[in-house]
């Protein structure tokens, strides 16, 4: 009998620490927080103030993420570090993608924050420019294969304009500010987000500038999401649920407040100027707050954007596949969120 009973409370006993074990198991997730590397398409700057705002404000850390945040250099070299395991999620033009996904790559976009169009030309108007049509045989300064140069033949057909009357100026990326203000080049091909600030240098220099928005002109294609890969997609989506949503919580609260966002990225670069890196992140809430987010949410990808964006990069690119529109994005992941400008 009392054998017997020794026995239950062993039973009993193990059956205990079982289920204090399954009842811990959370808390050891907790305590190993998923490593993520998170890379950004260039260095950091004003533009990126929701992601260092979604790991200070500890979203990802509340959702068991621990996000490096680090510095890219171009969309396509972002989809070969996804590739190859460097990224884990990488902010990314969705245009590229499709040319990424054409060579192979197996990336997919999983939000939007770039939902209007960013790509822009500046132009001087002391060279006679005030429309799209007087860029003929003007000189116009782009970083070697930038997408602005390879989509500007479809925009020019879309306006009438003849694409190939242009001389383009190939330069660094860097040299493409001061050469419109030196006279270098009568126009530059860039991202709205430097728009204010070559506009700035020009009025102290009493320059003026015209600009041409091409998402205003008729060729308005997807440009910055949030990727991955289409296999950490299948192998961990909870991974991938629980990112998403903590980037775009980040991003919603940057949106209401863009003055508490500098100081956390001030905090981390000191070097930056307040005023610039605020143009910055109004200029990108500008193409995030779209009716299309009102609508839906903030970073909604609609299935009619994307399948235009498709088509153009496919013309720009001169790409022979021409894939699902289904296969190159996804809404599954995304929160509903409705950020408002603050008053």
């Amino acid at each position: 009998m009392r054998r017997a009973r020794t026995i239950r409370r062993l039973v009993v006993l193990c059956v205990s620490v079982v289920a204090l074990g399954l009842i811990a198991a959370p808390e050891g997730r907790a305590a190993s927080p998923d490593k993520v590397v998170f890379c950004l398409s260039w260095i950091p700057y004003g533009k990126f103030f929701g992601f260092f705002a979604a790991r200070e404000k500890g979203y990802y850390k509340e959702s068991g993420i621990e996000a490096d945040i680090i510095r890219g250099f171009s969309a396509a070299d972002n989809f070969r570090r996804l590739e190859v395991g460097a990224c884990t999620f990488a902010d990314a033009g969705l245009n590229v993608m499709v040319l990424a996904r054409s060579k192979g790559a197996k990336v997919k976009g999983i939000g939007v924050w770039h939902d209007k169009g960013m790509d822009i030309l500046i132009a001087r108007k002391d060279r006679g420019i005030r429309t799209l049509k007087d860029l003929e045989g003007k000189n116009v300064g782009t970083a070697a294969d930038e997408d602005s140069k390879l989509y500007f033949p479809i925009l020019a057909e879309i306006n009438k304009v003849d694409a190939a009357k242009l001389k383009w100026v190939t330069m660094e990326p860097a040299n493409k500010q001061p050469s419109l203000l030196a006279g270098s080049v009568d126009a530059i091909v860039t991202f709205v987000t430097l728009l204010a600030q070559v506009q700035g240098v020009a009025a102290q220099r009493n320059i003026e500038l015209v600009h041409f928005l091409y998402s205003d002109y008729g060729l308005d294609v997807y440009n910055n999401g949030i990727t991955t890969t289409e296999r950490l997609i299948k192998e961990n989506p909870d991974l991938v649920r629980r990112f998403t949503q903590a980037t775009y919580k980040g991003l919603a609260w940057a949106i209401e407040n863009p003055n508490e966002a500098a100081d956390i990225f001030l905090r981390l670069y000191p070097e930056t100027n307040r005023n610039v890196a605020l143009t910055h992140w109004k200029v990108a809430v500008d193409h995030m707050l779209t009716p299309t987010a009102q609508q839906m949410g903030l970073g909604h990808i609609s299935r009619e954007r994307m399948e235009f964006t498709r088509d153009m990069t496919i013309k720009a690119f001169n790409i022979q596949v021409k894939e699902p529109v289904e296969s190159l994005y996804t809404n599954e992941f995304l929160p509903k969120l409705f950020p408002k400008r603050p008053n």
